[in-house]
C-alpha cells in the first residue's frame, strides 16, 4: 500500500468525522433557528388572554343601590316622625271625621264616610224625612272633615303623612328599578343579589313578594341577574 493510499485511508475517517460534526452543528443550529422561529410564531399567533375588566363607565347598579338605601332610611325616619307627632296630638285631632247617626247599646253610633251614610240609610224605612236626614248627615260629616283636617294641618300631621306616602312610592319605584336594571360587572351582580338578601335580613319586604311568575319581583331580579351574567361571560370568552 502506497503512502498516498495510506493517507487517503487515514484521512477519510477524519473528513467523515468533521463532516458529521459540521452537519450536526449545522443541524443543531438549524433546529435552534426553527425552534426559535416556531416559538416566536406561536407566541405571535396565540391570542392574548382576555382580561375580565370592569366596564369603562361605572356600573349603574351601585348608584341605584345607594339611592334605594338612602330612600329607605328616609322613609323609616319619616314613619318615626309621623308616629311621634300623632302620639302627641290631642284625641280630638287624632280621631277620624265622623257624624252621629243615633245611639247603639247606650253609646253614640258614628258614621265616618259619605259611603257609609248612603249604605246605612238604605236600611232605614223610607220616611218622608229620609232625604232631609241624608242631606243633613252628609253636610255635618263634610263640616267635621274640614275641621279635623284643618287642625291636623296646623299640627303638621298632614304634611308628615304626605311625606310618608311620597317616600313609600319612591322606594317601590326604586325597588322595581333594582329588579330590572342590568349590572355591567360581576361585582355589580354580586352586590345586587347580596343587597336583596340584606334587606330581607332586616325584615323588609320587596314588592309582590308572594307573586309567582314573570310579574313577581324576585322572578324579575333573577332574570336580570342571569342575563347580566350571560352577557358578561360571553364578552369574556369573545
Amino acid at each position: 500500500m502506497t503512502q498516498a493510499e495510506s493517507n487517503n485511508i487515514t484521512l477519510a475517517p477524519a473528513v467523515s468525522t468533521r463532516r458529521r460534526f459540521l452537519l450536526q452543528a449545522a443541524g443543531a443550529a438549524t433546529g435552534s433557528t426553527i425552534l426559535a422561529l416556531a416559538t416566536v410564531s406561536t407566541a405571535e399567533c396565540e391570542p392574548a388572554p382576555v382580561a375580565f375588566t370592569a366596564s369603562p363607565s361605572p356600573d349603574p347598579i351601585f348608584a341605584l343601590i345607594a339611592r334605594h338605601r338612602a330612600e329607605e332610611q328616609a322613609y323609616g325616619e319619616a314613619l318615626v316622625a309621623r308616629d311621634e307627632l300623632q302620639e302627641n296630638l290631642p284625641e280630638e285631632i287624632r280621631r277620624r271625621p265622623r257624624v252621629q247617626l243615633g245611639m247603639k247599646d247606650g253609646e253614640p253610633y258614628f258614621l265616618h264616610t259619605h259611603k257609609q251614610i248612603d249604605a246605612r240609610l238604605e236600611w232605614i224605612p223610607d220616611f218622608v224625612s229620609t232625604p232631609e236626614i241624608r242631606a243633613r248627615l252628609h253636610k255635618e260629616l263634610a263640616r267635621d272633615m274640614n275641621e279635623v283636617w284643618a287642625k291636623r294641618d296646623e299640627h303638621g300631621i298632614t304634611a308628615a303623612e304626605d311625606l310618608v306616602g311620597e317616600l313609600c312610592d319612591s322606594c317601590q319605584e326604586l325597588e322595581w328599578a333594582l329588579a330590572n336594571t342590568m349590572p355591567t360587572s360581576i361585582a355589580g351582580v354580586a352586590a345586587l343579589l347580596r343587597y336583596a338578601n340584606e334587606c330581607e335580613d332586616q325584615g323588609e319586604e320587596w314588592p309582590d313578594t308572594d307573586t309567582i311568575g314573570p310579574d313577581g319581583w324576585h322572578y324579575q331580579l333573577r332574570q336580570t341577574a342571569a342575563r347580566a351574567l350571560e352577557g358578561l361571560l360571553g364578552d369574556a370568552r369573545a
